[in-house]
């Protein structure tokens, strides 16, 4: 999405390009490094695609309030020349911005010289303005659609990747069994980078996969419930009834997250609790922010709809000082045993299993959210006024909803294969020291 020429330009570019677009065959997807490749390009061209969205969205805000005001002042008679210049400068920046390819504006200037012209002047440019700005509303809607066809694409992306994630797993499971009895005595593996992307707390010894493992498959869980909830929230008419109603407003309330295995965690933003999962191997962790528990009326609308702009963020569990220390160690293990070689690739199985099974669920959410944006599109002015001072945010939802579904799918999801492959790995790193043990014996 080329955001330096605006939404408006980008779109039209794109309407132009798929008009003489020649389909072709796609191209066979050789390993989960180009899978998880296509998912991270993808995620990064939906959040700039989301970003040109909502500072369009404010643009349109702010022709709107350019329009008002030209139009409260035909109860006086219509802008002088020095207000319609004011107002075309203003509207000529917005437009360059948006990258909308209109030669004018507004009406010519003498028009706005005389009183018998001016209030007739004004209401054509006020007409002239709405006009624009329907047509960059049909462009928003037109972005948010294209958005909406690259993540769905992303479940495909996810589902590939996590079955490749599973055979190969099954594979390595069963070369690792046929290895019992077999293992060399006080054998050592130097697991080089693997170690690193595989660490848990910094070591990349089996207990500590096992327990990377175990708090990847609750994240899976988790992140599985949270796509039911998330589903509930964006199809929950009370949540946009409360932005028309003060009496619907009232009724708003928040209940407990349900999150399973989180530690609570400081710096959450008002009328929000953040939580941070257990490290995942390679020591990436989730920190989550949902709405606070018991938070009713205005409090509970404005939390329920930050959490539709801010779900997921991926962090760090050791500290930024430690991370040089981590990263620096030299990763050298006594081989594992047949037994937990087969163990680490049953566990990962079980994960990636349930990121596959995933895609029923996720489809749920891009569900709800393509009717969460219709229900948003309705609101319009009827927005009262005890709501007002949460407007701004329904105004973002447009394209937050989108950013939440992809960062959902591209932190959670992606996060979990890319420590599952690390265990993978890890084992063929472990496999291949009982192969070099057996070549060193029969060549003594």
């Amino acid at each position: 999405m080329a955001r330096s020429r605006g939404l408006v330009w980008a779109m039209e570019e794109l309407e132009e390009q798929e008009a003489v677009a020649v389909v072709e065959e796609p191209m066979a997807v050789d390993s989960m490094e180009t899978d998880m490749l296509e998912v991270s390009e993808q995620a990064a061209e939906i959040d700039d695609t989301n970003t040109a969205i909502e500072e369009a969205v404010e643009d349109v805000d702010t022709l709107e309030d350019i329009a008002s005001v030209m139009d409260e002042s035909t109860e006086n008679g219509g802008m002088d020349q020095v207000s319609a210049r004011v107002a075309e400068v203003a509207v000529e920046s917005i437009y360059a911005r948006l990258g909308v390819r209109k030669s004018k504006s507004l009406p010519a200037m003498e028009s706005f010289g005389s009183k018998g012209t001016r209030l007739t002047a004004t209401k054509i440019a006020v007409e002239g303005i709405q006009d624009g700005i329907k047509y960059v509303w049909e462009k928003i809607k037109a972005a948010a659609e294209k958005v909406w066809g690259w993540i769905k694409s992303f479940l495909g992306m996810i589902a590939n990747t996590a079955g490749k994630l599973k055979d190969r797993a099954a594979a390595l499971a069963a070369k690792a069994k046929g290895l019992v009895g077999k293992k060399p005595e006080e054998a050592k593996v130097d697991l080089g980078s693997v170690g690193s992307k595989a660490a848990v707390d910094g070591k990349a010894d089996f207990t500590h996969l096992i327990v990377g493992l175990k708090n990847a498959t609750v994240l899976a869980e988790n992140a599985q419930a949270n796509s039911e909830a998330l589903s509930a929230d964006m199809v929950d008419s009370a949540l946009v009834s409360a932005v028309e109603s003060e009496e619907a407003l009232a009724k708003l309330k928040t209940s407990d997250a349900g999150l399973k295995g989180f530690e609570k965690a400081d710096g959450a933003q008002e009328g929000m609790e953040k939580f941070v999962s257990g490290q995942v191997p390679g020591g990436d962790a989730l920190e989550v922010e949902v709405p606070k528990a018991g938070l009713s009326g205005k409090e509970a609308l404005a939390a329920k709809t930050l959490a539709l702009v801010q779900k997921y963020t991926k962090s760090k569990k050791v500290a930024k000082e430690e991370l040089s220390d981590v990263t620096d160690v030299k990763f050298v293990e006594t081989v594992a045993t047949p037994e937990e070689l087969a163990e680490v690739c049953e566990k990962v199985g079980v994960m990636a299993k349930l990121v596959e099974g995933a895609k029923a669920g996720l489809g749920k959410v891009t569900a709800a959210a393509s009717k969460f944006l219709g229900m948003i599109k309705t609101i319009g002015t009827k927005i009262v006024n005890a709501a007002k001072d949460v407007a701004g945010l329904f105004q973002k939802a447009f394209s937050a909803v989108s950013r939440v579904v992809s960062g959902f799918f591209s932190k959670v999801y992606g996060m979990i294969v890319s420590s599952g492959k690390a265990c993978l790995d890890w084992v063929e790193k472990h496999y291949a020291a009982y192969k070099a043990k057996k070549a060193e014996k029969a060549a003594a």
